[in-house]
């Protein structure tokens, strides 16, 4: 057990882990689970798969898989309108040119906007 431990220290150590194939991620994750997790020294078939240990299972697999994805493609999964939420409108429009606001509205919406703006002051 000593040196399943130590052999899974350096393995996640080294910076290149992160850099490695998913199925070599899930492979060390399931010798993590299968080696220590049962850590009272019994045999892993000796446990007893509760359905709160299976949601812990699937937890730590999904979490592993989700945190080795790139983020374009994390934000590929997402809807923008979904990304978007929680984000004041002004702070969504920070960083882009005035320009670049007015695309896709017509003149006539943009011609409103001033009206409407005109008429507050």
């Amino acid at each position: 057990m000593k040196h399943k431990r130590k052999a899974m220290k350096l393995i996640e150590e080294q910076q290149q882990f992160q850099q490695n194939s998913m199925d070599l991620r899930y492979l060390l994750s399931g010798l993590c689970n299968l080696w220590f997790g049962n850590e009272k020294g019994g045999n892993f078939m000796d446990n007893v798969l509760t359905p709160e240990k299976v949601k812990q299972i699937g937890k730590s697999f999904l979490d592993s898989y989700v945190a080795s994805l790139p983020v374009e493609e994390l934000l590929a999964r997402i809807k923008p309108e979904d990304s978007l939420k929680g984000i004041k409108p002004e702070d969504r429009l920070k960083g882009i040119k005035p320009e670049d606001r007015l695309k896709g509205l017509t003149p006539e919406e943009i011609e409103a906007y001033l009206n409407k703006i005109r008429k507050k002051d």
